[in-house]
């Protein structure tokens, strides 16, 4: 993409998120948006508070996943960006081409792709991690204590749902561990509406996300575990 359309883009997103908020504070009504702030007080700057430290901190863990120097307070723009856009989103995942359109011109495109697989890896790894320990430690609770706050069963439910949506986890790492970016490419480019263009300049560039990746898992493995 040039550098004109990837402004463009940009913009439209920009102009997206400002319109879904006009559209939102519409529906509510400008008065009664004004006295829910009146009722909250400036309680309500906490929740800016939170919300910076944890985008420090995803931000924080995805510069690490990236080989070339970048702005951190750049990739904090981005990464607000982004989140943005997964939130107006059904699937909750339009914000990471925004994410990566925006830093690209700085580490270019497949730096930024292979980041952000990491990153979004991790992240899939780390919450379905946790949403499987809050059932485990309830269970936990009850063998040891003999009580719990929920009942055995919602327990064993909200595990065996933990449990459904972690599978996927170790598959798409063995998806990229067998196939890679570059196997991908080759399958997609398969499809008819695709299959009379070149595909050299796809097939380069997945293959330069696998050599990130590959880089990740051998030369920078100490920088892959602390991102997580």
């Amino acid at each position: 993409m040039s550098k004109k359309k990837s402004r463009l883009l940009n913009i439209g997103a920009f102009l997206f998120g400002m319109g879904m908020l006009a559209l939102l504070v519409r529906s509510i009504g400008w008065n009664e948006v004004v006295r829910h702030f009146d009722l909250m007080g400036w309680a309500f700057a906490w929740l800016f508070v939170i919300h910076i430290f944890n985008l420090t901190m995803e931000v924080t863990a995805w510069r690490v996943l990236i080989r070339k120097p970048v702005s951190f307070f750049r990739l904090l723009l981005a990464a607000n960006s982004g989140n943005a856009i997964n939130v107006l989103t059904p699937s909750g995942d339009g914000g990471e081409f925004i994410k990566g359109n925006l830093i690209k011109e700085q580490i270019g495109g497949a730096e930024a792709t292979s980041s952000l697989l990491l990153w979004n890896f991790l992240y899939a790894l780390a919450s379905k991690s946790i949403m499987l320990a809050g059932p485990v430690i309830i269970l936990l609770w009850w063998l040891f204590d003999g009580s719990a706050p929920i009942s055995i069963n919602l327990a064993l439910m909200f595990l065996g749902a933990g449990l459904i949506t972690f599978t996927y986890v170790p598959l798409l790492f063995f998806l990229v561990r067998r196939y890679g970016a570059e196997g991908a490419a080759s399958l997609v480019h398969r499809l008819p509406i695709l299959r009379k263009r070149d595909p050299s300049g796809l097939i380069a560039f997945a293959r330069q996300v696998d050599d990130a990746f590959r880089e990740f898992a051998g030369r920078y493995r100490t920088r892959f575990v602390t991102a997580v």
